[in-house]
């Protein structure tokens, strides 16, 4: 035991709290990031179908010559170089269609855009996450050598618990994201 301002500390519970923290905040982000897959997945998926649509919309908008240029990059997936073209090569709107073919090519551009900014906001999130696991975990097998060192212990412990906290931006971003 150590005094530390009038209080007596004990080595044992500072190594207790770093295991329980720490194998706490491992499990905690573990569940979830898991849940947060499940959650983005599905929405990707929804979204790739709106893509797949808007393509095939952008695609059958054109003359057949220029519409048979669109169907190979359309069975590839291809959708990117789809708009691309559609944004080079505008299709004026044709007599009696109820939508205009530059707002076929608007969704399709709003969709990408919007998966592109989920995956960039889901790399974000699930690397600080598993950054923070892996360090989770370290620290709990170099458990026994910090607890011995009073200041390292409590360093170790506020900076987990600060990393932690932080986390929830990043998921709060994520979901924002994957709803808008």
């Amino acid at each position: 035991m150590r005094e530390n301002g009038g209080r007596l500390i004990s080595m044992d519970s500072l190594e207790t709290a770093l295991y329980y923290t720490f194998s706490t905040i491992a499990q905690t982000l573990a569940a979830a990031i898991a849940l947060l897959a499940a959650f983005v997945l599905y929405r990707l998926q929804s979204i790739n179908s709106g893509i797949e649509d808007s393509a095939l919309n952008v695609q059958q908008s054109y003359p057949p010559a220029q519409s048979e240029l669109l169907i190979p990059m359309l069975m590839q997936g291809r959708y990117q170089e789809i708009f691309d073209y559609s944004e080079k090569n505008p299709v004026p709107r044709p007599p009696g269609m109820s939508v205009y073919p530059s707002e076929k090519r608007v969704a399709l551009g709003s969709l990408l855009r919007k998966k592109t900014e989920i995956l960039r906001t889901i790399r974000r999130s699930f690397l600080a996450t598993v950054i923070l696991v892996a360090l989770s975990v370290a620290v709990l097998a170099a458990t026994p050598w910090i607890s011995t060192n009073q200041t390292l212990s409590v360093i170790t412990l506020a900076v987990g618990a600060i990393w932690f906290v932080s986390c929830f931006p990043a998921f709060w971003s994520l979901i924002q994201a994957a709803l808008a």
